[in-house]
């Protein structure tokens, strides 16, 4: 079977750019602190505030960067399946049950 994935704009979708991933890497800052390295990487150092605070913001970013970086590569290497990048909608029902994308 050959698959079409059309995607408009991020890969991985709304938990990996704005929803799970990045609000639960910001939730689990302030209570990440194990060792004085992982604070200053997590925020939790004797930064201002402000400081802190683009130190954690600047990790959900790179965690949810990383994860639509390994989300499409995972997609555009698999076989049968063809990566579009776009928008689509549904044209038509056919008579198979399956509509067809324009």
């Amino acid at each position: 079977m050959k698959v079409a994935l059309v995607e408009r704009k991020l890969f991985g979708g709304t938990c990996v750019n704005t929803g799970c991933i990045p609000t639960k890497t910001l939730s689990q800052a302030p209570m990440r602190s194990p060792c004085p390295a992982e604070r200053r990487v997590w925020g939790r150092d004797r930064e201002s505030d402000q400081n802190r605070h683009e130190r954690v913001k600047a990790r959900a970013d790179t965690v949810s960067t990383n994860a639509r970086t390994n989300v499409e590569k995972w997609l555009r290497g698999m076989r049968d399946l063809t990566v579009i990048e776009g928008h689509a909608r549904f044209e038509a029902r056919m008579s198979s049950g399956w509509a067809r994308a324009c």
